[in-house]
């Protein structure tokens, strides 16, 4: 299995991790969100794969907005070795389909339940 394109990667994220009525953010609303830090039409450019080697700021912008870690972007890296439960916490919970705020609530018990063990 080969590795995804950065597109492919960002593509996905826009059809797995949804607004809470289950549509798709659109590019003006990520753009919106992020204070226009990222314009519309470089987030398409970045999602069609016109743009094949995003800035690690856009890469960033990418990750709070979703809400995923930033081994999202580069699953070919090892674990954590000195934290491997925060990258499994953070695995697990980029894989469900939950608004970011459910996400967040949901890792800060998983660390905490973690951290009692």
């Amino acid at each position: 299995m080969s590795t995804p394109t950065t597109a492919e990667l960002i593509d996905q994220l826009f059809r797995t991790h949804r607004k809470p009525d289950g549509k798709q953010y659109s590019h003006v609303e990520l753009s919106s969100a992020l204070n226009g830090a990222l314009a519309p039409s470089h987030v398409g450019k970045l999602r069609a794969g016109t743009i094949q080697n995003p800035k690690r700021d856009t890469l960033l912008l990418l990750c709070q907005f979703f809400q995923v870690p930033p081994t999202y972007f580069f699953p070919e890296l090892p674990l954590d070795v000195a934290n491997p439960t925060n990258d499994l916490i953070a695995n697990v919970i980029q894989q469900i389909t939950l608004p970011p705020q459910a996400k967040q609530m949901l890792a800060d018990f998983l660390r905490a339940l973690v951290s009692r063990g």
